[in-house]
């Protein structure tokens, strides 16, 4: 029988290390929408918020989104991504995250 390394006590210290952070932390190097992935850098010279916006522009039209589907956006973060699908693509959004 194999043992688990990280107790469940550890796992929530360790995610709690992690994402109990002030959100002005992540303001600090987060675009606006508090983005928490990686940007599409279309172009070289694109503002993070630009690359941002490319990237939920590109994640939508690989879903091939029709108003009234429902979206599972599991680890959301802040939610910039549902609340681009919902305004722009008027589907409904669920949110998981910590």
């Amino acid at each position: 029988m194999q043992r688990q390394w990280n107790s469940l006590r550890s796992s929530l210290a360790n995610v709690a290390s992690h994402y109990d952070l002030d959100a002005a932390l992540f303001r600090d190097f987060l675009d606006q929408e508090l983005n928490y992935s990686c940007a599409y850098h279309q172009f070289e010279s694109m503002s993070l918020e630009a690359a941002q916006l490319a990237k939920s522009k590109f994640l939508a039209s690989k879903l091939v989104l029709k108003p009234g589907n429902r979206i599972l956006d599991i680890g959301c973060g802040w939610g910039s991504l549902a609340l681009h699908l919902a305004k722009y693509h008027d589907v409904k959004v669920t949110g998981i995250t910590l």
